[in-house]
């Protein structure tokens, strides 16, 4: 995004050159890495300081993190059929969601959408830029969620999972495995576009309101500085809704990959 205009593709703010390879570095590529940095110090910090000794009485920080813990799994269980909950499964439940928050959040933060940085061609572009915000982001957590909804499906059912969508037995069993590999195809613009196109919806909604709120500034005075927080916050409402449809598909989606063709 420019200071005047609004961008769907991401810009590059600097070239890193790789073993002779000149890389570009877009500013949600900058902020994936700042989000996915500070993910991990946040599960380092909380994994040195939650007591291990069970028999220590839980602190109020312990006790919020459990509940959170607790809520998370109370969230997956009707989602996948009785099955065992997999620590690998509930682990990935966490980070998509955990991921989807706080990147949505990143852009919403004071001073993110106010700094900015020249590019390699001398145009002045933003600095950080939310990820969800990007197509290619979104996209490469829907591959992500869909390689390993793949995986579990042939974990569960093995060579019989292909049957779903390669059955020559009958003409109408090869018409309906041809619909349902398109449906599975499908599904990867399902997690990409919905993720994307509502977080991006915000972005635009705030630079609008954003443009309006000083108008009314300088019209009005305090009249036009309630907006954009109504805004922010309903976005902070939408990154949380986002996040728990994105992990309600993966875990229905790989519900129905364990199933067995009909």
């Amino acid at each position: 995004m420019s200071q005047s205009t609004i961008s769907v593709s991401p810009e590059k703010i600097m070239d890193v050159n790789i073993f002779g390879y000149n890389l570009g570095i877009t500013n949600t590529m900058l902020t994936t890495l700042i989000v996915c940095i500070f993910i991990v110090l946040l599960g380092v910090i909380l994994g040195v300081c939650l007591p291990k000794d069970k028999n220590i009485k839980p602190n109020k920080f312990q006790t919020f993190i459990e509940m959170i813990g607790e809520g998370l799994y109370n969230f997956i269980t009707p989602m996948i059929n009785g099955r065992k909950i997999s620590l690998a499964l509930f682990s990935l439940c966490g980070f998509f969601f955990s991921y989807i928050v706080f990147a949505s959040w990143f852009g919403l933060l004071p001073g993110v959408g106010q700094l900015y940085t020249k590019s390699g061609e001398g145009n002045l572009v933003h600095l950080f830029r939310a990820s969800t915000t990007d197509l290619a982001g979104t996209a490469v957590l829907s591959i992500i969620a869909f390689v390993l909804i793949q995986f579990q499906g042939i974990r569960e059912l093995k060579l019989g999972y292909l049957s779903k969508f390669i059955n020559f037995k009958s003409p109408m069993g090869f018409a309906v495995g041809l619909l349902e590999l398109i449906s599975e195809l499908s599904r990867l613009l399902s997690f990409a576009l919905r993720l994307f196109g509502n977080i991006f919806a915000g972005e635009v909604m705030l630079k609008i309101v954003g443009d309006m709120s000083r108008f009314g500034i300088e019209r009005l005075g305090f009249l036009g500085l309630p907006f954009p927080s109504v805004i922010i916050a309903l976005e902070i409402f939408v990154a949380l809704i986002q996040a728990y449809v994105f992990v309600a598909l993966f875990l229905v989606f790989s519900s129905l990959a364990k199933e067995e063709a009909h």
